[in-house]
């Protein structure tokens, strides 16, 4: 489906799997959980407004038969689900469309989070249907960090520096404070998104949104969502305590050494 001369796409991508799957992925809450945002108080109640009060659903058909099917909320969001043509209906494609920014209270000219909740949001259900199809998900978050000055970036401390150089498809390894690694695959790149799939725990995808300083001076922000899946409360408890000692002790150590990081 087109998109109309009132709208712009924020996100639009391809995920592997039926159209049907995806659709139920957006209308059950219990398969909504398993991408949409993160764990906190109110979620439950949250995804029942957001994607079973707010928004009306509607379903045409377009050439051969094939259901292209949306959602739309009153205030000017859009999502349209289409079966990817010559897939046989095993493959979709989900488009976020919004209004222009023109107007819009969530834009200050700089920085959408609105737009930026939609990405993630969009990225994490593609990984939650290709990687971990039928498993319940775990969230670990590090939210509204001080991204740090420009000599002395968060993300440098974490290990992480050179990231944004990094290629979509490529490779990048980091030292955690413990002296083990941590390796991951850039998935996604946009303005203010990194997406990265972590091999040493299950198989996680690890979202960083970068709100810039032009919109939260002096420094900007940094926020993480680890998205964990086939993992227990033990596993969960484990990830925790390792990742809020990696994070913790960089955001609260200014003058520390950037880590090393490997990318390929």
């Amino acid at each position: 489906m087109a998109v109309g001369l009132e709208h712009r796409e924020v996100v639009g991508l391809d995920i592997e799997a039926p159209p049907d799957v995806v659709w139920r992925h957006l209308r059950d809450p219990e398969l909504v959980r398993r991408w949409f945002g993160w764990e906190r108080e109110g979620l439950d109640e949250e995804i029942g407004e957001t994607f079973g009060v707010r928004p009306v659903a509607s379903e045409t058909s377009s050439v051969g038969g094939a259901h292209v099917r949306a959602l739309a909320w009153p205030r000017g969001d859009r999502l349209v689900l289409t079966p990817v043509a010559g897939e046989s209906h095993h493959r979709s494609h989900v488009s976020v469309q919004r209004n222009a920014h023109d107007g819009l209270t969530t834009f200050d000219g700089v920085h959408d989070p609105r737009d930026e909740a939609w990405i993630a949001g969009a990225h994490q259900l593609k990984f939650a249907l290709e990687e971990h199809a039928g498993s319940e998900r775990h969230t670990v978050v590090m939210r509204d960090l001080d991204a740090g000055p420009l000599r002395d970036r968060l993300l440098d401390r974490l290990g992480l520096h050179g990231l944004r150089g990094v290629p979509v498809g490529g490779h990048l390894q980091a030292e955690l404070p413990d002296g083990s690694l941590i390796g991951g695959q850039v998935l996604y790149k946009s303005e203010h998104q990194v997406g990265l799939r972590l091999y040493a725990e299950h198989s996680a995808l690890l979202v960083l949104m970068e709100t810039p300083a032009g919109s939260r001076p002096p420094h900007g922000l940094l926020t993480a969502v680890l998205s964990l899946y086939e993992v227990d409360d033990a596993d969960v408890a484990r990830i925790l305590e390792r990742w809020a000692s990696w994070w913790g002790g960089a955001a609260t150590s200014s003058t520390a050494s950037p880590r090393r990081t490997r990318v390929s």
